[in-house]
C-alpha cells in the first residue's frame, strides 16, 4: 500500500475543527498547507504538529505530557500525567508507571487518530456511562452498576476509512485502595458494539468493593482479532479508572429506650452513627398531639449525635405515654449517588406522675424489621415492658412484676385477630421490666 503524504510545518492546526488528515477524493491535485496532494492520495498532518496542538489544548488541565513511539497498530499515544513529578517517574520506569503498569500514573491516554503506517491498523476503545472525575458513593454490599460500551475499529490505510469490527473481548475489572497497586477481581465477556452511542453492557461492582472505604476501580478490555494478513493478534483498550466509596451507613440508639423517662424536662435521644462521609441525621418524633421533625448535619468523622427536645404544645412530646422516635441517615446527591440507611424506629415511655393511670403497664416494641428474608432465622424486633410501682419514698420505679406477652406471626396486616387469619408461629414470653429483649423467628 502507498504511504500517505505527510504535511510538514508547525502551527498548522488552530482549532479542534481543523482536519488532521484525509484523502483527496477529487479528480485534481489539491494544495494543503502548501503541500500538493495528488488525486486519490491520503494525507496527514505531521506528528510534531499534532503533538504540539494537543498539548496546547490540554496544557491548562494536565500537569505534563509524554508521547510514545508508534504502537503495534502504528498509532502514536499522548500520555497525560497529573504532575511533572509523575511524568518524571514514568521517564525512569515506563513499565511500572506507564499504562497498565503496577503503579500506573497515566490519568489520560490519548490515541492520535492518524496512523503513521502505510498498512492497516486496529484500535479498541472502552467508553463508560459514569464520570471518571466523580467520587461515587454506594452503601456497603449494594449494587453499583457501570454502563459500558466497547468499540473495535479496523482502519484501512489506503482510505483512512474506519470499519467496526465484530466479535467479543474480555472486560477486566481491577481494584486498588491506593490507586497505584492493582489486583484483578473480575472478568466478563463483552461484545464489540457496532454503535457509537449508548451503553449496551453493564458491569456491577457488588461484592467487589472493600466496605467502609474508598475504592479505585480500573476497567480495560483485551480483544482478539485476525488482521488483514490473516494473523491472530490481540489489542487492548486504554484503561478507565473510577473511584467509589463504599459507605457503612447505619445508626443505633444509645439511649436506654427500655427504661422510662420519668417527669423529664426534655426528651433525651442519643445515637451512634456510622459512615465516614458527610451525612444528615433525620429524626421524627410522634407525640400525643402531632409529629415533630428535625435534621442534624454530621461531619465524616462524627460518630455520635444527640437531641434534647423540650416540650412543644403542638406535638405533646413530654405528655404521659409512649413516644415513637424514627431516625435515619442520608448522604450524597444525585451526582455521586443518593444513599439512605434503614429507618430505626424506637418507642420510649414518658411517665408523668400527675397523669391519670400512670401506673398502668405498657409494652414497648422497637427496632422492628420492615423487610425480612423468607425461611431465614431473623431478629424481627426488640421489646421491653413498663411495669411500674411506687417505692417507699413514693417515687415511680420500673420494678413491678413481669408481664406475660404472646407474639403471633400471622398473614394479616390487621392488628385485630380474627378466625380468618392463619397463624404461622406464636411465642409466649414473660419479660421483666427494665430489660431489653429480642424476638428471633423464621418467617
Amino acid at each position: 500500500m502507498a504511504k500517505k503524504i505527510v504535511i510538514t510545518g508547525l502551527n498548522l492546526l488552530t482549532t479542534t475543527g481543523d482536519a488532521w488528515g484525509g484523502v483527496n477524493s477529487g479528480s485534481e491535485p489539491v494544495s494543503i498547507h502548501g503541500t500538493t496532494v495528488p488525486a486519490g492520495k491520503e494525507w496527514g498532518i505531521n506528528r510534531d504538529e499534532v503533538e504540539r496542538f494537543v498539548k496546547a489544548q490540554l496544557a491548562t488541565k494536565i500537569g505534563d505530557f509524554r508521547t510514545t513511539s508508534p504502537d503495534a497498530n502504528n498509532f502514536i499515544h499522548i500520555l497525560c500525567f497529573a504532575t511533572k513529578a509523575d511524568a518524571a517517574l514514568y521517564d525512569n520506569d515506563p513499565e511500572t508507571y506507564g499504562p497498565g503498569g503496577e503503579s500506573d500514573k497515566v490519568v489520560k491516554n490519548l490515541t492520535i487518530p492518524i496512523s503513521t503506517a502505510s498498512v492497516d491498523s486496529y484500535i479498541g476503545t472502552l467508553s463508560v456511562g459514569r464520570s471518571t472525575s466523580t467520587q461515587y458513593l454506594v452503601r456497603d454490599g449494594e449494587s453499583f452498576e457501570i454502563p459500558v460500551r466497547f468499540n473495535a475499529k479496523h482502519i484501512i490505510a489506503a482510505t483512512s476509512q474506519q470499519e467496526a469490527m465484530s466479535g467479543s473481548g474480555t472486560l477486566i475489572v481491577e481494584h486498588s485502595q491506593n490507586g497505584t497497586t492493582w489486583t484483578q477481581v473480575a472478568t466478563q465477556t463483552i461484545a464489540a458494539s457496532q454503535e457509537e452511542t449508548g451503553y449496551p453492557d453493564t458491569v456491577d461492582l457488588q461484592g467487589l468493593l472493600v466496605t467502609g472505604t474508598l475504592n479505585h476501580i480500573r476497567l480495560r478490555v483485551v480483544f482478539p482479532y485476525t488482521d488483514y494478513e490473516g494473523e491472530s493478534k490481540t489489542l487492548a483498550s486504554s484503561p478507565v479508572v473510577l473511584t467509589v466509596t463504599s459507605v457503612s451507613l447505619s445508626l443505633e440508639m444509645t439511649t436506654a429506650w427500655h427504661e422510662p423517662q420519668v417527669n423529664p424536662s426534655a426528651l433525651q435521644l442519643a445515637y451512634t452513627v456510622r459512615g465516614t462521609v458527610a451525612r444528615v441525621l433525620h429524626l421524627k418524633v410522634t407525640g400525643s398531639a402531632g409529629t415533630y421533625e428535625t435534621t442534624s448535619e454530621l461531619t465524616p468523622a462524627q460518630t455520635a449525635a444527640s437531641f434534647s427536645l423540650a416540650e412543644m404544645s403542638a406535638y405533646g412530646l413530654l405528655t404521659h405515654g409512649i413516644k415513637t422516635c424514627e431516625a435515619w441517615l442520608t448522604a450524597g446527591n444525585a451526582t455521586v449517588g443518593e444513599l439512605e440507611s434503614e429507618h430505626l424506629i424506637v418507642r420510649i415511655m414518658v411517665v408523668r406522675t400527675s397523669a391519670e393511670g400512670y401506673l398502668q403497664p405498657r409494652l414497648l416494641i422497637s427496632e422492628m424489621k420492615s423487610e425480612v428474608e423468607n425461611f431465614v432465622q431473623t431478629r424481627l424486633l426488640g421489646y421491653a415492658v413498663y411495669s411500674p410501682r411506687q417505692n417507699g419514698e413514693g417515687e415511680v420505679v420500673n420494678t413491678g412484676p413481669a408481664i406475660p406477652v404472646t407474639f403471633l406471626l400471622t398473614n394479616s396486616a390487621n392488628s385485630i385477630l380474627t378466625a380468618e387469619q392463619d397463624t404461622y408461629a406464636s411465642s409466649l414470653v414473660n419479660p421483666s421490666p427494665g430489660n431489653k429483649y429480642y424476638l428471633d423467628m423464621t418467617v
